[in-house]
């Protein structure tokens, strides 16, 4: 039997010494990294991948995104997101950002179950270990309605 872990999670980000500290801290947090893309297009990419042979939306449970990137910002990607996932649950996101603006945090509160949350780079490092986890419960309770 495989190891439990926390949720599988998507990152996103394009900073190589941001994506070098989450590859050192999310396996001592138990998530199963289901890839790292440097930009939402190549995150979109990742999402893509993750449809089963069946057609289900199946793969990832969060998605830890910057906003500010290089070649897609993270807004726009989770835009996308929400598309693709049109009449599905869609994966809980957690935004980690040096540019948490009011824009950006309303974007957030108008995604629907199982949410957005936006953590402050850096100040909120220390925040992100229950952030994912409860954007992980936050996801299986939206599917568990959804059924």
């Amino acid at each position: 039997m495989g190891k439990l872990h926390n949720g599988r999670l998507l990152v996103v980000d394009d900073d190589a010494a941001i994506l070098r500290m989450y590859e050192r801290i999310l396996p001592r947090y138990d998530f199963l990294v289901i890839g790292y893309a440097p930009s939402g297009s190549r995150a979109m990419n990742i999402v893509r991948d993750n449809v089963d042979r069946n057609g289900c939306l199946s793969g990832i449970d969060i998605v830890l995104s910057d906003v500010r990137m290089a070649g897609g910002d993270g807004l726009t990607f989770v835009r996308e997101l929400r598309t693709f996932y049109e009449g599905y649950v869609m994966p809980a996101v957690v935004f980690f950002t040096a540019h948490a603006t009011i824009d950006v945090i309303e974007f957030a509160q108008d995604i629907p179950d199982p949410g957005a949350v936006v953590l402050r780079k850096p100040e909120d490092i220390t925040k992100l270990k229950d952030a994912l986890c409860t954007g992980v419960q936050k996801y299986f309770n939206a599917l568990g309605s959804k059924a």
